[in-house]
């Protein structure tokens, strides 16, 4: 039985990970910070370890768990709005980062797996690959950026397999209520009018439980390592995702595309290229975005 180390773990990706590891009977060391309100969403999961711990304070981590084998780290605090360009707290989430690499290899870490952004790519018109100059525009990106490079250098000294998983656009049961996924199933199941951008800027979802199921199998290929962009295979215009939800819902919300402007850079797209991802995980096996959005509508998990 592997001992695995998930910081963030009440996160929207946390909690979606720590389920799939739970489901794979490994010993699970959760760490949560003391004064999180989003502990209720790990309730169900009986004999998980939890190191109440906030990682600020992570090189105390020794004193909670005597083994690491694998570490997860997703804990990263200032992920939206303005926080994104505070350069303060974003170098703290750099430091905390590699205190928690140092920490989890005394504990005899071998695989380390770090949870990046496509914010790190900056503004891209074209497809991204992982060889695609990096070019963020936010020190949340600059940092993050800054925490892979770093990290990828440490595990190449110590000869731990380190993975920095780049996200991109991710959806499910627990997402944040303002996304533009998530306000605009509530307003279509009350058929309020939608106003956004033209929406012709192209665009792609990947299902958080896909996501965590990618997760684990890029700890567990031994030949995986390095940068992984992580999404679906379906990369297509915004405006098509919203119609198909309207579609799904059987809304009557009239979709005012355009009324929104597109911000002073302009339209932005997102073009991941997986490639990279598919040599070690069957991109067919991802779920399909109707599925996917008819069970959370029917399940009111929005």
């Amino acid at each position: 039985m592997k001992c695995v180390l998930i910081t963030g773990a009440t996160s929207f990706i946390g909690k979606n990970l720590v389920e799939r590891l739970y489901n794979e009977e490994h010993k699970i060391y959760a760490l949560v910070r003391p004064s999180s309100n989003n502990f209720t969403r790990l309730e169900n999961c009986r004999n998980l370890n939890i190191v109440n711990l906030d990682i600020s304070e992570i090189s105390a981590l020794h004193k909670y768990v005597d083994r690491i084998d694998l570490c997860y780290h997703l804990a990263w605090d200032g992920t939206r709005n303005d926080s994104r360009y505070d350069a303060n707290l974003q170098k703290s989430n750099y430091k905390y980062s590699i205190d928690t690499y140092e920490v989890v290899k005394m504990l005899g870490c071998h695989v380390f797996v770090g949870v990046g952004s496509q914010a790190e790519y900056g503004f891209c018109q074209n497809e991204i690959t992982e060889s695609t100059e990096p070019n963020p525009n936010t020190e949340y990106g600059r940092y993050k950026l800054a925490t892979c490079k770093k990290l990828i250098e440490l595990g190449e000294r110590d000869s731990i397999r380190v993975i920095w998983g780049r996200v991109f656009s991710i959806y499910g049961k627990g997402d944040y209520e303002n996304t533009l996924l998530m306000s605009s199933i509530r307003k279509m199941l009350n058929n309020d009018p939608i106003d956004m951008t033209e929406g012709t800027q192209y665009w792609n979802y990947l299902y958080v439980e896909d996501l965590a199921k990618i997760l684990v199998k890029l700890a567990y290929d031994n030949s995986a390592r390095g940068i992984y962009n992580l999404a679906s295979n379906d990369t297509r215009m915004l405006k098509d995702y919203i119609l198909e939800l309207k579609e799904i819902i059987k809304s009557k919300s009239k979709i005012n595309f355009g009324a929104v402007p597109y911000r002073s850079e302009g339209k932005v797209s997102i073009m991941p290229n997986i490639e990279k991802l598919s040599r070690i995980y069957d991109i067919k096996n991802l779920s399909a975005f109707k599925n996917n959005i008819a069970s959370m509508v029917l399940a009111g998990n929005f």
